[in-house]
């Protein structure tokens, strides 16, 4: 009788013991689920930004400069200018990449013609390039931008400044560049373009030079 009373509180210490296994099982199971979908969403997420880091690249000019310059009656001044040029490539390659392009420019000047003639001009353009890169460390250059200046008119304003006018050109770039990057995140870069648009009755030459510095490119 002894034996079968041990073997009863036996038997059910045992069903006790499955029946808190059982429910413990069942409140892991959700909480691994929640763990297993939270760890797939932040692997998701890395991939994501990763992918992103390796496909866009960011660059860019900064010019500043002091200079001489004469008007047309041979008037001597100075001249001012300070340009920025902010880019972003999208890599649909590893090697071919395309983009926006901003530029911005300002300029201001003093002459001398008997009395102080003055010029302020700020300038604007927008584009759309994309880049080919070979041997790691060139490349080629095509462009299209649209740019939003202001010319002389020959004429002085009311207020004793040089009096200019907005002019709206197109320009299409063709060219080619070295970026001292290679395999390293930052670098940078200098190009000569050739303006396909260029005006034939100017002096200006239809050749530009840039320099720059990019990250990732």
């Amino acid at each position: 009788m002894l034996l079968i009373i041990r073997h009863l509180h036996i038997n059910k210490i045992f069903r006790v013991a499955i029946l808190i296994a059982g429910v413990s099982i069942l409140f892991c199971l959700p909480a691994n689920a929640q763990k297993s979908k939270k760890q797939l969403s932040k692997e998701k997420s890395k991939s994501k930004s990763f992918d992103w880091q390796e496909k866009v690249w960011f660059g860019g000019g900064l010019g500043l400069s002091f200079s001489s310059a004469y008007l047309s009656n041979n008037a001597p001044g100075q001249v001012f200018n300070i340009s920025l040029s902010p880019m972003a490539g999208y890599k649909i390659k590893s090697f071919w990449s395309v983009g926006p392009r901003i530029s911005y420019s300002y300029t201001n000047a003093r002459f001398d013609n008997g009395e102080i003639l003055k010029l302020s001009i700020h300038d604007v353009g927008a584009g759309l390039f994309t880049r080919l890169k070979f041997f790691k460390l060139f490349f080629v250059h095509g462009e299209y931008e649209s740019a939003w200046t202001r010319e002389l008119t020959g004429y002085l304003t009311s207020n004793n400044k040089l009096e200019t006018i907005g002019v709206r050109k197109d320009h299409i770039y063709g060219g080619l560049g070295y970026n001292s990057s290679g395999d390293s995140d930052f670098g940078y870069e200098i190009y000569i373009l050739y303006d396909f648009l260029a005006e034939d009755n100017t002096i200006q030459l239809p050749i530009t030079f840039r320099a720059g510095l990019t990250y990732r490119f």
